[in-house]
């Protein structure tokens, strides 16, 4: 963890969870961002009938190759503030400062995409590189070639092809290698024992992708691991509720209930923990 404490214009520190794949960089944010939320719940309990509940933590993507202007606009899509082209960067950060502040978020998080190939995630957090060109770079760099900057390499390595979005049902997230799977739910597969026993072929790159051959991937019960995919439960991000995995009209129902209590005069309090055990029940009786 780097902790940037020394910046002489900003108003708060900042913090950077950086090692290598699947190391738990995600999940430790994750955990960052409930302790942070339910910390500030406690603390700050929502009115009685208020529907205005503070969105203590905001979790955006940091897209590949971002500028300042694109990463304000992605904190600004996070609690939907309308954002035109014709907008500066300077509009929009006074927009989302405002934002925010009217809405008590106490931290923001990002998770990043590789810088190089916009369709597979980043696997170091500080360089924004995915597992593949972290490995290439890492290789340079022990065989002592100084001749490049690191911006000069980059400028210079081709984009990977992606693997898609992640198996898992449930998950919005990107894959990261050929599994299928997205870092957590790929380290969720291995702490739930490799149900249906999906894997790699040993070298696999060398072997295939190098030569841009599909991976086949090998299961010892495929339906076994397709079970596992529809009904692994989804991590959830703070302030979040995820629909996905419902029938779409379970899904446009639980929307629509959602819309209509924010439209009512005097709403009651609706927690967000046991809005997620409704989703997690219906998708169950499926």
């Amino acid at each position: 963890m780097i902790l940037g404490r020394h910046q002489q214009t900003t108003a708060r520190p900042s913090l950077i969870v950086t090692g290598p794949a699947a190391a738990g960089k995600t999940t430790a944010l994750l955990h960052a961002g409930r302790t942070c939320h339910l910390a500030h719940t406690r603390k700050n309990p929502a009115p009685l009938r208020s529907a205005h509940a503070t969105a203590p933590v905001a979790y955006v993507l940091v897209p590949p190759g971002a500028t300042a202007k694109t990463l304000i606009t992605e904190f600004a899509r996070y609690l939907g503030i309308p954002v035109s082209t014709r907008m500066t960067q300077t509009q929009i950060t006074d927009a989302v400062c405002h934002t925010y502040t009217t809405a008590g978020v106490q931290l923001g998080a990002e998770a990043a995409l590789c810088r190089i190939c916009p369709e597979r995630p980043a696997a170091h957090s500080e360089l924004r590189l995915c597992q593949r060109h972290l490995s290439r770079w890492a290789v340079l760099k022990k065989e002592g070639d100084d001749s490049d900057s690191f911006a000069a390499w980059v400028s210079g390595e081709q984009p990977c092809p992606g693997y898609g979005p992640c198996g898992a049902v449930v998950c919005p997230d990107l894959a990261d290698s050929p599994l299928g799977l997205c870092p957590w739910h790929g380290s969720r597969y291995r702490r739930d024992g490799r149900p249906g026993d999906a894997a790699m072929p040993d070298s696999w790159w060398q072997r295939y992708e190098k030569f841009g051959k599909t991976v086949p991937i090998e299961y010892g019960d495929q339906a076994a691991f397709r079970r596992w995919c529809a009904s692994v439960p989804a991590h959830h991000w703070p302030g979040q509720i995820n629909l996905r995995g419902l029938r779409p009209l379970v899904r446009a129902e639980i929307k629509w209930g959602l819309f209509v209590h924010t439209q009512r005069t005097r709403p009651s309090r609706w927690g967000l923990g046991w809005i997620r055990a409704l989703v997690t029940t219906c998708r169950a009786l499926k």
